[in-house]
């Protein structure tokens, strides 16, 4: 029985010592895989001292007795280490966990006097080892450590998705199970029983938190686990084909088998290599992912930080100048004495510049509050035909300039739940895009009609039209058609993005139409007849 425990334990103390290979010299070298190999090492010294502590029975028994506490005393603290920085590599402690934590080597050290276990008692070649003063003190050190790392993983498991909470899933199984074959086998069944018959089992109780602590770390990444494999096979293949040409019978076999060997050798080493470059790949492919979820994080809130500065800007802007256009309209209607012509001429110009300026303010207004989320549709009964009007009366001097005639024909509407402000805006950007592109001379017709439980308004011109591929692009922020920048360059491409949003606010749907360039163009939208509240952009 001795003998097979043995074999266990070298077996154990050899399979553990290839792991500290592997995790040193193909892992990343970070500090948890630091914590991993130390874990591992004392978990190994530890499981030897345990495996002989139990074989010895005379006066010598105690050096090994207080080797194994000095093994199990930072087991605990470099499990809670591990699982703290597992897996970003991130350490941070309060003032009193780092004394803690200094203050391993100390109670390391402390094992080696008569204060741990003051001495032993033999009777009958059973050993019993006789506790200090300062075991409790040294078992609540152990146990603090232990309890903050059960604590740390429920931690983390909660926060954890996918893959990592997996991982956490498979650490705490192989720590649980650990803790129950040592509490178990290695305390209760002592105390309790007086049994000692698993002790020398102890190395083989570390198992399972190894095993979990593996995976973590290989499916994690943090071992180029090809590698390993591909290093480890074709090590093993081409030691086997040398040992088949130095144990060769004839020369005939012996030039064969060398031929052979030379063969695998080569491929073995274009394997390997193959498998390092794809390696490398991977590995600047995650660094460039990084890289870019880094950057695409910055570019979010540069793009916040420039929707906060156009929505302050934009508010700062619109209070004086709505001021200029009212002091602009009072000396245009007379309020302060009578205009020469000439006075009259400037102070339209300036009215109507004003007025154009507050639109482009109101739609950079518009647009950051579409990207932060805060433009609200606020619905309440209005006439439609009264707000067509009023707008064909702002545009009237920009259509005579161009000689366009401006068409609305009015029906008999019910009163209409809408955003008078918001809805104003947009059949005021169709109005005057469809003013800007179509020649002197054109028309420009406004229309409103009832369609189902929907109110259908469409603006059509006889101007430049528009490309069949340019139609679903038309509603896209900056985007603006071919020809419509040879005509007018002083669009900014918000203003039919805008709208679609004002629309789909409401409940409705916009669109355009055309047959082609040169053929005109109408554009339509929709509004639902029904009450319901409107959907803040």
């Amino acid at each position: 029985m001795t003998d097979i425990v043995l074999l266990s334990l070298l077996l154990t103390v050899l399979a553990n010592l290839a792991l500290i290979v592997v995790v040193y010299f193909y892992g990343k070298k970070n500090i948890n895989q630091i914590f991993f190999v130390l874990l591992v090492l004392s978990l190994t010294f530890w499981g030897v001292n345990n495996f002989f502590s139990v074989q010895v029975t005379n006066s010598n028994v105690i050096f090994l007795i207080r080797g194994v506490m000095f093994f199990a005393t930072p087991q605990t603290l470099l499990l809670y280490l591990f699982i703290s920085t597992f897996p970003n590599n991130s350490l941070h402690f309060n003032k009193w966990l780092r004394i803690l934590v200094y203050a391993a080597p100390f109670m390391m050290m402390l094992n080696f006097t008569p204060f741990i276990f003051s001495h032993v008692e033999i009777v009958t070649n059973e050993v019993k080892a006789i506790p200090g003063i300062l075991m409790p003190f040294l078992g609540m050190y152990i146990f603090l450590f232990a309890i903050l790392s059960f604590y740390t993983i429920v931690k983390k498991y909660r926060h954890a998705n996918g893959l990592e909470k997996i991982q956490w899933r498979i650490i705490s199984i192989g720590l649980f199970l650990t803790f129950a074959l040592m509490l178990s086998l290695n305390y209760l069944l002592v105390i309790f029983a007086s049994n000692t018959n698993f002790i020398k089992f102890g190395h083989l109780y570390h198992l399972p938190i190894i095993i979990g602590f593996s995976y973590a770390l290989i499916k994690h990444k943090m071992m180029d686990i090809k590698l390993i494999v591909s290093q480890a096979l074709s090590i093993l293949l081409s030691l086997f084909l040398l040992f088949e040409v130095l144990t060769s019978e004839n020369i005939i076999q012996l030039v064969m088998n060398f031929f052979i060997f030379i063969f695998v050798l080569i491929i073995s080493i274009w394997l390997v290599k193959n498998v390092i470059r794809e390696i490398k790949q991977r590995e600047k492919l995650e660094q460039l992912t990084q890289e870019l979820q880094s950057a695409n994080v910055r570019l979010k809130q540069l793009d916040e930080a420039k929707t906060e500065f156009l929505s302050i800007t934009s508010h700062q802007l619109r209070t004086p100048l709505s001021a200029i256009k009212g002091y602009l309209s009072m000396l245009e209607e007379g309020d302060f004495g009578k205009l020469s012509k000439k006075q009259a001429d400037i102070i339209g110009i300036l009215l109507r510049n004003s007025e154009r300026l507050i639109r482009l303010i109101n739609i950079f207004l518009n647009i950051s509050r579409i990207e932060s989320g805060r433009l609200k549709i606020t619905k309440s009964p209005n006439d439609l035909n009264k707000l067509i009007n009023d707008i064909i009366k702002s545009l009237q001097i920009e259509a005579d300039q161009k000689h366009i005639h401006l068409d609305f024909k009015p029906i008999e509407l019910p009163m209409l739940p809408f955003d008078s402000d918001k809805l104003s805006d947009v059949i005021l950007n169709l109005v005057d895009n469809a003013i800007k592109y179509t020649p002197l001379g054109g028309t420009v017709a406004i229309a409103a009609k009832l369609k189902d439980n929907y109110m259908v308004v469409s603006v059509h011109d006889n101007g430049i039209g528009i490309a069949y591929e340019e139609l679903d692009q038309l509603f896209e922020k900056f985007r603006r058609g071919k020809e419509i920048n040879k005509v007018d360059t002083s669009g900014n491409g918000l203003g039919l993005y805008i709208a679609k949003k004002i629309i789909e606010g409401h409940g409705g749907n916009i669109w355009a139409e055309s047959e082609g360039e040169n053929k005109g163009s109408i554009f339509k939208f929709t509004l639902p007849l029904t009450d319901e509240p409107g959907v803040d952009i």
